[in-house]
């Protein structure tokens, strides 16, 4: 079992993917504020984060900046395309993001991702080398 945090405002797709998260045994915990994703991360040592980066006001960004500079070692999966609209992926790996996938995903794309993430260590010394 793994604890992971989602972060994304939009309250539908935060409670899809903790179901789906969930279903596969993990703890999981979410929230729509970079402050309380720090708090949660601060309380417990979180094995994955999962972050919208298109979200309003770049709440996702200032998320991961945070979370990147007061945990270094912590994996990163980020939400930075959406098809047919805009795509930040350049810009994530430059925030230390490890992985990217675009919205809408694939429930067995998301979930190859985290179970990848949980068997590799992330390298935060070079974040834009790991896709």
């Amino acid at each position: 079992m793994a604890h992971i945090l989602i972060i994304d405002q939009d309250p539908t797709p935060r409670a899809t993917l903790t179901g789906l998260l969930r279903s596969e045994g993990h703890e999981v915990r979410s929230t729509d504020s970079s402050w309380q994703a720090f708090a949660l991360c601060q309380l417990t040592a979180m094995d994955v984060v999962v972050v919208c980066l298109l979200m309003p006001g770049h709440a996702g960004e200032e998320a991961t900046r945070l979370l990147r500079r007061e945990f270094p070692e912590l994996a990163i999966l980020a939400f930075a395309t959406r098809t047919g609209g805009e795509d930040r992926s350049e810009f994530a790996f430059w925030l230390g993001v490890n992985r990217i996938l675009n919205k809408p995903y694939e429930p067995k794309v998301l979930l190859a991702a985290v179970r990848d993430m949980l068997g590799a260590k992330p390298q935060a010394e070079a974040p834009m080398l790991r896709r």
